[in-house]
């Protein structure tokens, strides 16, 4: 299972400490013969700390793309069952919302990502619901801390 350091600490805050540690590791020198140099700053403890911070960067990098991939299979699923777009529809009228549906994230849309996204974390609960009943597609279910995640990206994203 995927820590939730990236849930609580955010993207942005995530890719600012990167920043951070980094300028902490390395210098800039001087430039020789059209190259930047780099030197440490701090031999004894910057390397680990640096590596540390890549290192759940990327945990937290991993866990928002499974929960991406998750989310455009929701999406594939939606598109492609009647079933559960009727669903869908009937809980949101049910519960006096507006009927929206599910955005299919498209590689030549820039925007389609949080389109999608934004449109699954909107309908969450009623996504989950339907899809607990469904045997085939109850692994697509979002867990709380992948949704955290996802809520963050849309931080990123806009």
């Amino acid at each position: 299972m995927y820590g939730t350091h990236f849930a609580l600490g955010g993207f942005k805050n995530t890719l600012k400490k990167i920043r951070q540690k980094f300028n902490d590791y390395v210098t800039l020198d001087s430039w020789s013969d059209g190259r930047l140099i780099l030197e440490p700053s701090d031999r004894h403890s910057s390397h680990d700390t640096l590596e540390q911070t890549f290192q759940d960067f990327f945990q937290d990098f991993t866990m928002f793309s499974a929960a991406l991939v998750k989310c455009s299979s929701i999406a594939s699923f939606y598109n492609h069952s009647t079933t559960m777009k009727e669903e869908l529809f009937k809980r949101q009228n049910e519960t006096g919302n507006k009927e929206n549906s599910i955005e299919q994230q498209v590689s030549t849309r820039w925007n389609s990502t949080y389109m999608m996204e934004e449109s699954i974390i909107k309908k969450l609960d009623h996504v989950n619901l339907i899809l607990s009943r469904d045997e085939k597609h109850k692994n697509l279910q979002l867990k709380s801390n992948e949704a955290e995640v996802l809520e963050e990206s849309l931080e990123v994203l806009k």
